[in-house]
């Protein structure tokens, strides 16, 4: 991915190294565009990010996640005043416009609800998805192995 101009230029405009930072597609990215990995010096983009028309954008924000790290350590707060300040220095400097709110609508969550409900006393919780590691706490509390029948609803 040819991103060489646009990190040149926000490495002079952030005074960074940025060195070393992989962009690489991430087809499992789902409800998010994009996002920077410090520990690995990886940003992963997601196939709807690669074939947006505000990729520029969307590498702005996250290299600027890489930069406030690169400068404030790893303990900044990812939409802290610091990243605060150079998003909108690279959208003083032109290098990106003000969003227009969200590039992308995530995908809705599902309405799909799981209902698990102890067969001995009736407790019941619910979930957007199977939990097979939840017990009934009152069973397991009277030596009962606390198992949850799991049925889906709607």
């Amino acid at each position: 991915m040819r991103i060489s101009p646009l990190s040149r230029q926000l490495r002079t405009l952030w005074r960074v190294r940025l060195a070393g930072i992989a962009i690489v597609p991430n087809a499992r990215l789902r409800t998010t565009l994009a996002r920077y990995r410090p520990a690995t010096a990886r940003l992963e983009l997601s196939n709807t990010a690669a074939r947006s028309r505000d990729l520029q954008r969307i590498l702005v924000h996250e290299l600027a996640h890489a930069a406030a790290v690169e400068l404030h350590g790893r303990r900044v707060r990812p939409h802290g005043k610091e990243w605060k300040a150079l998003v909108e220095a690279a959208e003083r400097a032109g290098l990106t416009s003000r969003g227009r709110g969200r590039a992308h609508k995530p995908p809705q969550p599902t309405t799909a609800r799981y209902t698990h409900t102890c067969p001995v006393c009736q407790f019941s919780k619910t979930a957007k998805r199977r939990v097979t590691t939840w017990r009934c706490p009152d069973c397991l509390a009277n030596g009962l192995p606390g198992l949850l029948a799991i049925e889906r609803r709607g």
